[in-house]
């Protein structure tokens, strides 16, 4: 159990330079909070899906600083991604010295090992496909998930990476708010029995850390395919994270569960979350605005009638 307040990670937000990515400064900062205070005496920290490495290198940054490390002989950190370069990254690089770079497909794991070439030995990065990868079976204490994006790497982590976190150990799910990374709604409450949320990190980041309460079952599952999500509990799933949520957030879990509706063809359902989403005093503020482009932009907001 990290002792006080989350929001003490704020004071490291000013001393960090943004490193380019996907991620927010507060993501990176809490990040290297975590590294720094979670309770690593059971357990070690990985992180699934690291991309360019903005979590990595701050996490790395704060594991330096933890003083509860089981064997600090041996990697504090394991690492995983397929490193293959996808289209839709472009636009998250267009401003910096890796605009153009890489091509579709285009491994970069060269470039995110020459990242961790002065971490060289405290961390061990696979380069695998989560969707099939077996754990080794090691004790996890701090799992940072940036790859929860389909099905079938939540499945695979259900049944490899989950059931080696012991209570108390600390669950990062970045895009918690996202809107096409909303299965992992459905995951949370298929765990809510287990994990408690511990806290939200603030604006403009849409992540969230949840704490193992008590020992998880050793045949956790969930569906390969959004279409084996039963009705029902697509529902239930969504009204339990609406009520974990506050104020914007609220509307962020009902655009991602419009999103989820519409990717399974129901669109009636998907256009009452979003006629609801409008309908609320929050709909014209910036967060809400580029969930509603990213609709757009994924060719969906002609049929949710959010154009």
């Amino acid at each position: 159990m990290i002792a006080g307040s989350h929001d003490a990670f704020l004071k490291l937000v000013p001393m960090r330079d943004k490193l380019v990515g996907m991620t927010t400064l507060h993501e990176q900062a809490y990040v290297q909070w975590l590294g720094q205070e979670a309770n690593l005496s059971q357990g070690l920290a990985v992180e699934l899906g690291c991309w360019l490495g903005s979590l990595t290198l701050p996490l790395l940054e704060g594991l330096a600083r933890n003083p509860t490390h089981a064997d600090r002989s041996k990697p504090w950190l394991h690492t995983f991604d397929q490193f293959l370069w996808w289209p839709e990254f472009d636009r998250f690089v267009r401003h910096t010295h890796l605009a153009g770079r890489f091509q579709e497909n285009q491994s970069f794991f060269d470039f995110f090992m020459d990242q961790m070439l002065s971490w060289d030995g405290m961390v061990q990065t696979h380069q695998v496909d989560l969707a099939t990868y077996e754990w080794s079976g090691r004790p996890i204490a701090l799992l940072i998930v940036d790859a929860w994006k389909y099905p079938a790497v939540i499945q695979r982590s259900f049944q490899s990476f989950l059931p080696h976190l012991h209570p108390g150990a600390i669950l990062f799910l970045r895009d918690w708010y996202w809107v096409t990374d909303t299965a992992m709604h459905v995951a949370m409450y298929r765990l809510r029995d287990y994990f408690q949320l511990l806290y939200r990190v603030p604006e403009p980041a849409s992540s969230a850390s949840f704490q193992l309460m008590r020992p998880l079952p050793r045949d956790l599952d969930f569906p390969g395919s959004i279409h084996e999500i039963g009705e029902d509990e697509l529902h239930a799933a969504f009204e339990w994270s609406f009520n974990l949520a506050e104020g914007l957030d609220r509307l962020c879990v009902r655009i991602g569960q419009g999103w989820l509706h519409a990717k399974r063809g129901e669109l009636n359902h998907a256009r009452a979350c979003i006629d609801w989403v409008k309908d609320q005093p929050g709909h014209t503020h910036p967060k809400v605005q580029w969930l509603r482009d990213t609709l757009q932009e994924r060719g969906l907001g002609a049929a949710l009638g959010w154009s």
